[in-house]
C-alpha cells in the first residue's frame, strides 16, 4: 500500500472517529457530564472504533493483518490512546474555559492537534512493518 493511500485511509477513519467522538461528547454534556469526563468517555469510544478500522483497513497489510491481538491493542492504547485522551481531556476544556470556544469547536481543535502525532505513532510504533516491508514502502505522510 502506498503512503498516500494509507494517509487517506487514516484520515477517513479519523473523520468518522471524530464524528463518533463529537456526538458522544455532545450527548454526554447535554445530560450533565462535565467537559473533561465527557471528553475521556467520548475519546475512549472513538479509540475503540479507530483501532478496529485501522487494524482492518488502514494497516491491514501489516503485522498479522486484520487479526486481533491483545499486544497490538495495548500498543494502540499506549500510544494513540494516551495522546488522544490527554490531548482532548486537557485541551478541549481549556479552550472552552479560556478561549471561550464552543465545546464542539474546542474538541475539533483538540482532535486535529493530536492527529499528526497519532499518525506517526500508529505507523511507527503500533502497526509495525514486517521485516520484508522495511525496504519496500516509504512511510510518513505523503509529500504534497
Amino acid at each position: 500500500m502506498t503512503s498516500s493511500s494509507r494517509w487517506l485511509r487514516f484520515n477517513i477513519v479519523g473523520a468518522v472517529g471524530m464524528a463518533v467522538q463529537l456526538t458522544g461528547m455532545a450527548l454526554l454534556v447535554r445530560v450533565g457530564a462535565g467537559v473533561a469526563p465527557a471528553a475521556v468517555i467520548a475519546v475512549s469510544v472513538a479509540l475503540i472504533h479507530n483501532f478496529a478500522w485501522h487494524r482492518a483497513w488502514t494497516w491491514k497489510d501489516r503485522r498479522g493483518g486484520a487479526r486481533l491481538s491483545p499486544g497490538l491493542f495495548g500498543r494502540f492504547i499506549g500510544a494513540n490512546g494516551v495522546v488522544s485522551l490527554v490531548g482532548n481531556a486537557l485541551l478541549a476544556p481549556w479552550l472552552v474555559d479560556n478561549a471561550h470556544l464552543p465545546l464542539l469547536a474546542a474538541s475539533t481543535v483538540a482532535i486535529a492537534a493530536c492527529g499528526l502525532a497519532n499518525w506517526w505513532l500508529a505507523d511507527r510504533a503500533v502497526f509495525v512493518r514486517r521485516r520484508l516491508e522495511l525496504s519496500s514502502e516509504p512511510s510518513g505522510p505523503p509529500r504534497l
